[in-house]
């Protein structure tokens, strides 16, 4: 059999428990307790004797019927762990669904122009019904009319191309997508007033502001000095606000960067200006939060945030989930194919990722593996009326919850009639995410029996708890993966 499809098997633990102490039956297991024993003697282990863990099962306790107490044991795939054919232990921390965000950046407009962005979108949805054919969606914008005759050399506004293409992406009844506005915001506070009167320079960028300041001016009249400058000097790339000294200052479109800050190049005696912050990405929402942008900064330029949103789950009845849909997280490429030729910039802010240890994904783990082990079989429908069987999967993991996960993959030699036999096996171990017990408890289990991988308690530790973070960057030690070559 394929390594890629091993017959599998998913313990759902629950109740947070240690691993059942040495020396016990596994009718003495309490519901959702996990338990290993001793294939030959079937007595649990604690792992401080080697020579009793060279052939193991593990075993859950469940209570299928909800009556309160153990009803039954669901055991690890196959008959018997053989410790010498255990070829890969793998632990997986609970992480949620990270949202991929792209920002279009620099946008500069000409009237009467079409502009268009296309965004190709990627899921397991998508795939299902689509295979690897293109998904795409387009949004366009029109500019409004040229003052004058002249289309080539009319100018128009870089805000009205992206609140169009905002409220398409918003209003796609689809919904797999979402858009908001960004801009590059520098803050400066005036802290304290001029002593003296003098021509204080401010500098943006590479743009010089000279603004004349008199002694006594207090800390909000100065900042409106600054302010005013900004706003009227010929030629600023920059729209700014003063609140009580707070001075918050926007590019115009040309200025995409998000590098520009305040310098105070030419200090007035006694006027200090703290802290300074430099260009940083904000974001504001759609609708009278942006207007209210426009009407307070004129001519300021705002950029469009496109944010994935993950499918939400399919709702069942029954134990057959039609519709499961694995990688249901949205990914995408936006392209600027029409009228941004000479303008536009596309930045990948946050990568999409998966989320791991959903419940919901547990619970279909569980379906597929009912599949080999015999709950209920291969044959989950009827032949007759099409619909399931009736002894269909029973199911241990909660949808809504979040599990770590434990994941043994091993192969099992044996001998039949005068032929020998591998077979390739796997089992899930899933521990509510917040049952940390459970967790370390295995971990340190592990460590002491299956002593051909690197420590694997370190590998828990390091992924432990409901709030891990999804990283690209592994890290040999604790990245909850041991293998062998």
């Amino acid at each position: 059999m394929a390594t890629t499809n091993p017959v599998s098997q998913v313990l759902v633990t629950s109740g947070n428990a240690a691993l059942l102490a040495a020396g016990a039956r596994p009718n003495t297991l309490a519901v959702g307790q996990l338990g290993v024993f001793n294939f030959h003697t079937g007595l649990s282990v604690d792992g401080s004797v080697a020579t009793d863990c060279r052939d193991i099962y593990l075993a859950v306790g469940v209570d299928p019927g909800a009556v309160g107490s153990i009803q039954d044991i669901k055991t690890s795939a196959g008959q018997v762990i053989q410790n010498r054919n255990v070829k890969a232990l793998t632990y997986r921390g609970t992480v949620a669904d990270i949202a991929k965000v792209v920002d279009i950046m620099g946008i500069t407009a000409r009237c009467e122009e079409d502009y268009v962005v296309k965004i190709e979108i990627r899921n397991g949805q998508v795939y299902i019904e689509s295979g690897f054919n293109q998904f795409t969606k387009s949004y366009n914008a029109r500019t409004g009319c040229c003052a004058d005759a002249c289309e080539d050399c009319g100018t128009g506004d870089p805000n009205e191309i992206a609140e169009q293409i905002v409220n398409q992406i918003n209003a796609d009844p689809d919904g797999m997508l979402t858009a908001s506005y960004v801009v590059n915001k520098i803050t400066a506070t005036v802290a304290a007033g001029p002593t003296a009167t003098a021509d204080a320079v401010i500098t943006i960028g590479t743009t010089a502001y000279t603004v004349p300041v008199t002694t006594g001016d207090t800390v909000t009249i100065a900042a409106g000095k600054i302010v005013t400058k900004i706003n009227t000097q010929t030629g600023s790339p920059y729209r700014a606000t003063n609140a009580a000294g707070v001075i918050s200052i926007y590019p115009v479109t040309s200025v995409s960067g998000s590098t520009e800050t305040l310098v105070y190049t030419t200090p007035v005696t006694g006027m200090t200006i703290t802290p300074i912050v430099a260009a940083t990405k904000t974001t504001i929402a759609a609708g009278a939060a942006f207007d209210t942008f426009q009407s307070t900064y004129v001519g300021a330029g705002a950029g469009i945030r496109i944010t994935g949103v993950p499918m939400a789950i399919n709702g069942y009845n029954g134990s057959i989930n039609l519709k499961y849909v694995k990688n249901r997280n949205i990914d995408f490429i936006v392209s600027l194919p029409v009228g941004f030729e000479c303008s536009g910039t596309v930045t990948v802010v946050t990568e999409a990722a998966n989320s791991e240890g959903s419940g919901y994904d547990i619970r279909q783990l569980e379906y597929m593996s009912g599949g080999t082990n015999g709950q209920p079989g291969p044959y989950r429908t009827s032949a007759v009326h099409g619909l399931e069987r009736n002894g269909g999967t029973i199911y241990y993991a909660t949808p809504g919850a979040n599990y770590n996960t434990v994941i043994l993959a091993y192969d099992q030699a044996s001998v039949g009639g005068w032929l020998e036999y591998l077979n390739n096996l796997e089992t899930i171990i899933a521990v509510p995410c917040a049952d940390t017990v459970t967790t370390t408890s295995i971990g340190a289990f592990f460590a002491l029996i299956f002593t051909q991988f690197g420590t694997f308690a370190d590998d828990i530790a390091a992924n432990d708890g409901c709030t891990n973070v999804a990283t690209t960057t592994l890290v040999a030690a604790t990245d909850g993966i041991e293998s062998l070559s």
